[in-house]
């Protein structure tokens, strides 16, 4: 699937980027000035794993505060380690339970400095779950020591209001940067529902409302129909020159579902973040990519997921250094990714349901036209008889033969229709028995004889050795007869054989003829039901003897296929197992 072409994406209007661009530059302003409070803070802020109680994060003020490096806090079990004895023995369990009951809490207590000297901590703690409900623990560590002196009242009341203040600030920023995401959410969602069904257009409008959104850049591939690549579906980035590079980076390098960043979320189902592009990643990638991934800065990949299997991937690439992904990106990522997956399905569906009742409607022209012409020839021969009762017995004769045989044409074309809809649904079920495949061949032959004669074809069977198989006689005499049936009709009155042979326990019979021959692209789909390689105009049938030829082959364990070229004929060969 190639990318969609400039002119047939959804367009913004000035309004909606002027409104994006504004959320972009007021998202990026509350960040600034979430980093400006933490820096200002007279304490230390952190997070930490609600697990492990690990520290995942603190703020400079750490090592100023205590003298350990950054690094340190970051260290297994720091926190619990660092805590003097008298204090560990409570004030560990007491967070976990808090933490388990998602209470915020605050706590004094001792911890050792890196000059050895203890300090006086109050630790107010906020326990909440981000918009993915996920657990996240965080906090404020002040140092409390000089209130256990003489001032220890009057500094409690001040450090205390300050921490309320600075909290209510941090919250407020925070739900500011949360009200923004829902928006962008909203709008991504309102878009989709404008793509309609239209599985394209939904995919060019995934790619320009995340780049917009939440890029600068993104690519949504899907699964190939082999399931072998990931095929490009649709790109965009915010700046022209940048989508041209990133354009004609991907497009002649297909990405085998295998390799590259995307080659885990496949694997694994689960998303994949690099905040910081470095090396390592860069490593990773298919190296077609990594002349244009060295000006990316952070990456998000995240599948495309219906009933739990993955059908494609969306990447997010920002080009800007000091906006990093985060896991609350990732979070309104994957939630958009669920969105445009479900809205991709709904397309497909769509599309699927539209080619039925189109099949449909072809097939009962087809069928209206097949069923006309033996009724339409059979009414003929009736009246004529009616006058030629007295005529000679030779023209009653040759009526009554033409009567015959578009009786059998109705009758054949009523038990395919028959068989199609019992394929369609139950298994077919054969019933094996030890059969000579050559006498079986040669006998279909010899019954086709008047119509291999009306075709003005030859029919040669080379079948030198008995073959033996345990099969379905009156299913494979069935298979032989459509595949011989199709020769004749197809086959432009040129010479055709039928070829048997055996090796290492299978039969293998070869339908050849010199025909009209079949394109490529039809090869794969004139096994299907009611799909024909040519007009109806010019050949009748029902577009479906083939696809009870395919499935008798699967009901007995075997394969089929043809190898064909216009103008040159067709070859169908057919492999069974001797035994079942």
């Amino acid at each position: 699937m190639g990318v969609e072409p400039e002119g047939s994406r959804p367009r913004e209007g000035p309004k909606e980027a002027h409104e994006s661009t504004s959320a972009r530059a007021q998202l990026e302003r509350s960040q600034q000035r979430y980093r400006e409070l933490i820096d200002s803070i007279d304490g230390v802020v952190w997070e930490a794993d609600p697990t492990t109680l690990e520290f995942t994060f603190v703020s400079p003020q750490a090592e100023a505060m205590f003298g350990y490096p950054l690094s340190e806090w970051r260290a297994e079990h720091f926190w619990e380690t660092h805590l003097h004895p008298e204090d560990k023995n409570w004030v560990v369990p007491y967070c976990r339970e808090a933490t388990a009951k998602d209470q915020n809490h605050d706590a004094e207590y001792r911890i050792r400095a890196a000059d050895g000297s203890w300090h006086w901590v109050r630790d107010i703690v906020t326990v909440m779950r981000d918009p993915s409900g996920e657990l996240k623990l965080r906090g404020i560590m002040v140092d409390v020591t000089r209130r256990h002196s003489a001032e220890a009242e009057r500094d409690r009341l001040l450090l205390e209001e300050r921490a309320a203040r600075q909290r209510a600030e941090i919250a407020e920023v925070h739900a500011q940067e949360q009200a923004i995401r829902m928006r962008w959410l909203a709008d991504a969602s309102f878009a989709l529902a404008e793509a309609g069904v239209d599985v394209g257009a939904i995919m060019a409008t995934v790619a320009e409302r995340l780049s917009v959104l939440m890029g600068d850049g993104c690519v949504v591939r899907q699964v190939s129909a082999d399931g072998q690549t990931l095929e490009i579906s649709a790109c965009h980035h915010v700046l022209p020159a940048r989508l041209e590079m990133l354009r004609t980076t991907l497009e002649g390098t297909p990405l085998l579902v295998t390799e590259g960043l995307s080659a885990e979320v496949f694997r694994t189902g689960r998303p994949v973040a690099f905040p910081v592009v470095d090396d390592t990643v860069l490593a990773r990638a298919k190296p077609e990519y990594r002349r244009y991934m060295k000006d990316v800065h952070s990456i998000l990949i995240v599948p495309l997921k219906v009933g739990g299997r993955v059908s494609g991937t969306a990447s997010l690439l920002r080009d800007d250094p000091r906006h990093p992904y985060d896991e609350e990106d990732l979070a309104l990522l994957e939630n958009l990714a669920d969105r445009a997956a479900l809205a991709l399905e709904v397309g497909r569906l769509f599309r699927e349901a539209q080619d039925a009742i189109a099949l449909r409607d072809d097939f009962l022209l087809i069928a209206t036209h097949e069923l006309k012409t033996p009724l339409t020839t059979a009414q003929l021969q009736t009246q004529w008889l009616r006058r030629a009762v007295g005529a000679d017995a030779e023209d009653v004769k040759r009526g009554l033969e033409q009567l015959e045989r578009q009786h059998k044409r109705l009758r054949q074309l009523t038990e395919e229709l028959v068989d199609v809809a019992r394929l369609c649904r139950t298994p077919l079920v054969v019933v094996r028995a030890p059969t000579e495949l050559g006498a079986l061949v040669r006998d279909v032959v010899s019954r086709q004889t008047k119509a291999i004669s009306r075709a003005c074809s030859n029919v040669t069977v080379d079948a030198p050795e008995p073959v033996v198989a345990d099969v379905d006689r009156p299913r494979i005499e069935q298979l032989v007869s459509n595949l011989l049936s199709n020769a004749i009709k197809f086959g432009l009155g040129q010479p055709i054989e039928l070829r048997l042979t055996s090796h290492d326990g299978r039969a293998r019979l070869e339908v050849i003829d010199h025909g009209v021959g079949i394109t490529k692209e039809h090869q794969a789909r004139i096994f299907e039901r009611f799909e024909r390689a040519v007009s109806t105009r010019h050949y009748g049938g029902f577009g479906v003897g083939l696809f009870i030829v395919r499935d008798i082959v699967r009901a007995h364990g075997g394969t089929i296929h043809v190898e064909s070229k216009p103008g040159a004929g067709s070859n169908f060969i057919v492999d069974l197992p001797l035994r079942a």
